[in-house]
């Protein structure tokens, strides 16, 4: 399996998902995100395992759908004082 920066600079074209960015971030976040992917891949199974099960306790404690709609609506909230 290849590097993902090697087929990013095998490639004619790089599509970017925005019309108005103004630098194009798609390539520096790739880049970055590249090398993260390349970690992943050097993790034993146990790792990617125990590193999958932190992040769903991660979602769990912060990105349930009821503290998201809260933070969403005292936001809201904090803008109609103004």
């Amino acid at each position: 399996m290849g590097s993902p920066l090697a087929y990013i600079g095998a490639t004619d074209c790089i599509v970017l998902p925005s019309y108005r960015e103004g630098t194009p971030r798609t390539l520096l976040e790739a880049a970055d995100l590249a090398a993260k992917m390349e970690q992943l891949l050097s993790l034993t199974q146990e790792q990617r395992s125990a590193m999958g099960l932190r992040g769903r306790a991660k979602m769990e404690a912060e990105f349930v759908e009821q503290i998201v709609i809260q933070k969403y609506l005292s936001v809201l909230n904090a803008l109609s004082q103004k």
